[in-house]
């Protein structure tokens, strides 16, 4: 039977109808749904219901006091702060980030009754102490200092500490207001008035373990005056065991004569663990998400097992069968998508009820308004050009989830902004489109100038921003509003439920601003959601009165730090059946309740329990010394938690991630291992360990492949013969030919590229474009030393070539900052140094830029079975053509790639050509072609500017590269060993043999497309038959 059950039982069987004299009071607002239902199931007459309350609650009824929200005492607290820290005036941002911690601080300080004065005092003296061992050492000399120390600055924030602490609360409790920790002091301090206000005969704590000073005291009080009975929920195992965590709290109440009687003579101390019938099981899994489906999985077997026993009926009814418990929060979604719909046609979710709330933190809303504050921090604001929008960014938001299916003409602005290579885009040409011209507008509105947002010569400092922020809200509530007209269709009620909680939050930040910055009121968006604007307009009569009171300036910084918190901290609380069979709850939400079967994902250490996080300044051995909760009461507490559901459950499957990376490791929680040496070996307990893996999928061949059908090998003959075959992409085929597959028979394009940094290619085309300007004008004449002379020394128009080109060929690319700035300079750099080497060359005859090179050459092509003539085109591009005179007297033209990238002379060196193809000499390949293509294009008459003297036999004719990040390596042809035996005739006739082959394995239905080429072209056929 259930402890509530149990409790209920006797206080009624003891009171009768006079139990509505009670003041009932519980952990939690669930335990209370718990007891009023088994309350009403146990009273076989009509009775009045007592006051069944939660702790919180009833300190808060108790007090009269109004408990002011997170956002408001932020901004409460920052008023008082700032009359004795004036490094903070007018400056919400920077102290921001220590409010939650002081709130958290004070909040500890007044629940557990501290002397406030006592505590600073101490803290005072300690500071001290350790500012004079700093400033004259052990020895007593003194240290010179320039600045404040960490110490110093240490000690001057405590002191102001304690003047905010007694002006904050003084100045919320004269205006009836609180935070938690306050009104729990105010209740201590008048509990007569609290009894006589409230007229408690008797109030009864249920089911409570760790207690803070402040409620113990409370509880002790109400006793000692004959108004107060405690029933606990304990287990012989742990309290007996004075080495156990789990009982530490008890153990220490029965010590201080909180609890009197030995333990076996008080109530509802059992020995269930050790007695009852347990089955416990934990089960390893691979990550972190396969928790939540194993989870889902689990439950679906167990009710399927229902349905086949016949027990559906009695499950469905139950009050208390299943618990799926989430010691992370951020496990729900996950949760919930792994929750099976139905099972044997009943709709299993109508069966589930979930207690947690899902944070705004935790939804796609919550990156959707982080993006458009990043994007207002990175927009381009100068007076010389217009408000812009960073390319990232504007990728970001356009792409998002909610965003992107609102675009009704597929993204025209990042498809040019890919096209032309835009790094700032126009917020007024975005606004300018004629589909969704509003929504980018909304997007994209300029919040207005501040410090961090904007280039300004103005040195002067605008402390009134708050016009942007109204300017953010109206952004934030056209969108919203965009958004709930898509989101009304009943497959989107969740993100339907995110845009309104969001829409509530904004309201609250929008009178917030109203009331505490100096500012008119502004109210936007009040008919989105309809009828459900009567919800929000309680926030407004909420703050009316406190409206003018406080005038703080709100700058976009602090509104953005504010509302990304108060996002954190909002949840989307879910309906259901209160009390369903399967409830999905977070740890602290199981106080005092019980369920026969228990299933708890994110088992693993420093989750299950979360380890030593404590939200606090005040130093842990001066916790220690006020008796203030450290993270081992902390861990007690947990412990305590978790032996409980043990207790009265049948079932229990632990579940946590073996592969987590980080400082969590994959280990399974401590209770994982107390388990195995405390409970594993008992006679009741059924102990399981099992490892779930999901089997990966197996694959014969990972390499993927593309069959040569006929279709294929018709589109492949009709490039080699109409478009034409490249060197490059002959060495394409050889190293890549999957990749060359699908560029040249499927058409398929490299995706766009955001150039923010200039890429490689880029990079390159700069290059070649400017020599090819530089050099134009001298095709077909004599480059000599005093052209050479004069072009590298003119810096400046070289300078004016390369950012020509840079934005001719990059766009949108900065080239005055970062690695493009280095980029630039070294293309300036290096095109003298070109020039420079080009010295010892001269005379130069320059015969071509730039120069297309083509030949047709027609091979008997075995295809399907028959031999037939192919007329391969093959097609080139020579950087340069030159002819230079050798230190020997040998007459040598010269066919140059320039290559930007980085020189390998080891790739430029084979011994024959049957080499090329097996080690893959993609660099020679090339070069090789080049000078085949130079000879047949010069014997087709198709050469320009050659001298008359000009012969294929009285000049030598060689091609290589320019390597640009090696200039000192001059002019590199290729050496190929075999060639150096061949004539003229020879060569030619080789490279036809070479491509032949190449060919022949293109058209080879047999040799698939692959990732790698493991087929010797060079087989002679029949051999391996």
């Amino acid at each position: 039977m259930p402890f509530l059950h149990k409790v209920a039982t006797e206080l009624y069987q003891e009171w009768k109808t006079e139990i509505s004299d009670l003041h009932i009071v519980l952990p939690t607002r669930r335990a209370c749904l718990y007891f009023k239902t088994f309350l009403s199931e146990i009273a076989n007459e009509t009775i009045f219901s007592p006051k069944v309350i939660s702790l919180e609650d009833f300190i808060v009824s108790s007090s009269g006091l109004e408990i002011e929200d997170t956002s408001a005492l932020i901004f409460e607290l920052y008023d008082s702060y700032q009359n004795f820290d004036k490094a903070v005036a007018g400056s919400l941002e920077r102290f921001a980030p220590m409010a939650i911690t002081m709130l958290s601080d004070f909040n500890l300080i007044d629940r557990n009754l501290v002397k406030s004065h006592e505590l600073f005092e101490y803290l005072d003296e300690v500071k001290t102490m350790e500012r004079w061992g700093e400033m004259y050492g052990e020895e007593g000399q003194e240290v010179a200092i320039s600045s404040l120390s960490r110490i110093t600055e240490y000690y001057l924030f405590w002191q102001n500490v304690e003047k905010t602490y007694n002006h904050f609360r003084e100045k919320l409790e004269n205006s009836g207001r609180a935070y938690s920790g306050l009104a729990f002091r105010w209740v201590y301090e008048n509990l007569e008035q609290v009894i006589e206000d409230q007229n408690i005969k008797c109030a009864v704590f249920i089911g409570f373990n760790q207690l803070y000073k402040a409620e113990e005291l409370i509880i002790r009080k109400l006793e000692k005056l004959g108004k107060a009975k405690t029933y606990w929920d304990m287990d012989s195992f742990y309290v007996d065991a004075k080495w156990h965590e789990a009982g530490n709290y008890f153990r220490k109440f029965l010590q201080n004569g909180f609890i009197t009687g030995k333990p076996k003579e008080i109530s509802f101390i059992e020995n269930l663990i050790q007695t009852q019938k347990k089955e416990i099981e934990v089960i390893s899994v691979v990550n972190t998400i396969t928790q939540a489906k194993t989870a889902g999985h689990l439950l679906n077997e167990m009710i399927e097992r229902m349905i086949y026993k016949n027990e559906f009926f009695k499950f469905s009814e139950a009050r208390n069968h299943t618990a799926v418990l989430l010691p992370d929060e951020t496990m729900l979604l996950p949760m919930l998508y792994s929750l099976p719909k139905s099972s044997e046609g009943v709709n299993i979710q109508k069966l589930v009820n979930i207690t947690m709330g899902v944070s705004l933190r935790n939804t796609p809303l919550f990156s959707l308004i982080k993006n458009l504050f990043q994007a207002q921090e990175n927009m381009l604001r100068d007076e010389d050009q217009p408000l812009s929008v960073y390319h990232k960014d504007l990728q970001r938001i356009l792409q998002h989830p909610y965003i992107r299916p609102l675009n009704e003409d597929e993204n025209p602005p990042l498809k040019r902004m890919h096209e032309e290579n835009i790094i700032y885009f126009s917020v007024k040409e975005l606004s300018d489109y004629k589909i969704n011209g509003w929504l980018y507008g909304q997007l994209f509105e300029d919040w207005g100038k501040n410090e961090r947002l904007i280039k300004s010569t103005t040195k002067e400092k605008d402390t009134n921003n708050s016009g942007n922020i109204h300017k953010a809200l109206r952004s934030f509530f056209k969108i919203i509003e965009a958004l709930a007209h898509r989101f009304t269709q009943e497959e989107h009620s969740l993100e339907s439920e995110y845009l309104f909680e969001f829409y509530k939050l904004l309201k609250q930040v929008e009178r917030m601003i109203i009331t505490y910055s100096p500012n008119e009121e502004t109210h936007i968006g009040n008919s989105i959601f309809g009828e459900r604007n009567k919800e929000v307009d309680k926030i407004f009569d909420k703050s009316e009165s406190k409206k003018g009171k406080l005038k703080i300036p709100l700058q976009i910084e602090s509104f953005e730090r504010l509302l990304l918190e108060l996002m954190r901290d909002r949840k989307i609380p879910f309906t259901g059946e209160p009390i369903a069979p399967i409830q999905i709850m977070g740890m602290l939400e199981s106080r005092a309740l019980d369920f026969e079967n228990v299933i708890i994902i994110s088992a693993n250490e420093g989750i299950f329990p979360r380890g030593k996080v404590l939200t606090s300044s005040i130093p842990f051995d001066i916790r220690l010394q006020f008796n203030l909760p450290t993270h081992t009461e902390d861990d007690a507490a947990y412990s305590y938690n978790f032996y409980r559901l043990l207790q009265r459950s049948k079932k229990i499957t632990l579940i946590y991630a073996s592969d987590m990376e980080g400082m969590r490791g994959g280990e399974p929680s401590r209770y994982v291992n107390q388990i195995k040496s405390e409970l594993a070996h008992l006679e009741n307990i059924s102990f399981y360990e099992s490892r779930l893996e999901l089997p990966l999928p197996t694959f014969e061949n990972s390499t993927r492949t593309v069959e040569k059908t006929p279709a294929i090998i018709q589109r492949l003959e009709k490039y080699l013969t109409q478009e034409g075959l490249s060197p490059s992409y002959i060495s394409r085929y050889l190293e890549e030919p999957m990749r060359f597959y699908e560029q040249k028979v499927l058409k398929l394009n490299e995706p766009p590229l955001m150039e923010e940094d200039m890429f490689q290619h880029t990079y390159g085309q700069v290059m070649h474009e400017a020599l090819e300007e530089l050099f134009e004008p001298l095709v077909g004449k004599e480059i000599n030393e005093e052209w050479l002379d004069k072009t590298r020394k003119d810096k400046e128009n070289l300078k004016l070539l390369v950012e020509k080109l840079i934005t001719k060929l990059a766009g949108g690319v900065m080239h005055d900052t970062g690695k493009n700035f280095l980029l630039k300079e070294v293309t300036q750099s290096l095109i003298p140094e070109f020039m420079r080497l080009q010295k010892e060359e001269t005379p130069i005859r320059l015969i071509a830029l730039e120069q297309k090179l083509t030949n047709i050459v027609t091979f008997d092509i075995k295809i399907d079975g028959q031999i037939r003539q192919l007329p391969l085109k093959l097609i080139g591009t020579a950087d340069r053509i030159d002819i230079i005179t050798t230190k020997e007297g040998i007459k040598r033209l010269q066919v140059i790639d320039y290559k930007t990238g980085k020189m390998d002379a080891a790739a430029l060196k084979a011994d024959t050509f049957e080499q090329l193809l097996s080690d893959k000499k993609a660099k020679i390949i090339q070069l090789v072609l080049y000078k085949y293509l130079f000879i047949k294009t010069y014997q087709a008459g198709q050469i320009k500017h050659l001298p008359s003297d000009f012969t294929l036999e009285e000049y030598q004719i060689v091609s290589g590269f320019w390597f640009f990040r090696k200039l000192s390596s001059n002019f590199t042809p290729y050496h190929l060993k075999a060639e150096k035996e061949l004539t003229l005739e020879g060569f030619l006739a080789e490279v036809e043999t070479f491509l032949q082959k190449v060919v022949e394995n293109m058209l080879d239905a047999a040799i698939p497309f692959s990732d790698v080429i493991d087929v010797d072209i060079w087989e002679e056929e029949g051999e391996d038959a």
